[in-house]
């Protein structure tokens, strides 16, 4: 059975279809020059998929992530409050917002966006795994601890060296940096 639009209908179809394709391919474009870490690239990309589908997250989110790593932080945290004043709410947001101010050495301000991050999504294993470092760089030892657990609890078959490795590290010292 086939189906026989208008032609009014069928042509906003195709658009929408040819939109939406345009879309994914920047945006796997970027997301593909990001995991090869050319940033500069990935931003086109991005930039090119966001014209289509200004307030997809997952783009935008990447798209803040290639700024970043370029050194272009102002316009990386613009992208992401905007993302944030657009979608409220994602976990995805704190967490990379924790990321930013961790590698800005602003632990205390890192903790609440972690925490805000394993708050708003309790399976984010890289926000729990990131907020346990966090705590150890702030001396919360036992934090840091319950932190790490909840990893292991989220995911049980994730790789467990890097975690043993800095569990050990909390037990023997009780301090590391993050």
């Amino acid at each position: 059975m086939s189906l026989n639009f208008p032609p009014q209908v069928a042509e906003v179809l195709a658009t929408s279809e040819m939109r939406w394709l345009s879309f994914r391919l920047a945006y796997f474009y970027g997301k593909d020059a990001a995991t090869n870490k050319k940033w500069a690239k990935a931003e086109s990309h991005l930039q090119e998929a966001l014209q289509y589908f200004p307030r997809h997250p997952q783009a935008s989110l990447a798209l803040a992530e290639a700024l970043w790593n370029q050194g272009k932080k102002e316009a990386a945290r613009q992208q992401i409050h905007s993302l944030e004043e657009s979608e409220p709410g994602l976990s995805p947001v704190s967490y990379l917002l924790g990321l930013f101010s961790k590698e800005e050495g602003n632990l205390e301000q890192a903790r609440t966006y972690l925490e805000e991050a394993v708050l708003r999504d309790s399976k984010n294993i890289e926000a729990w795994y990131e907020l346990g470092k966090i705590y150890i760089g702030l001396s919360e030892t036992e934090k840091a601890l319950q932190a790490l657990e909840q990893v292991t609890r989220v995911d049980p078959f994730i790789t467990r060296s890097r975690f043993l490795e800095l569990k050990e590290k909390v037990k023997v010292s009780g301090r590391m940096q993050p």
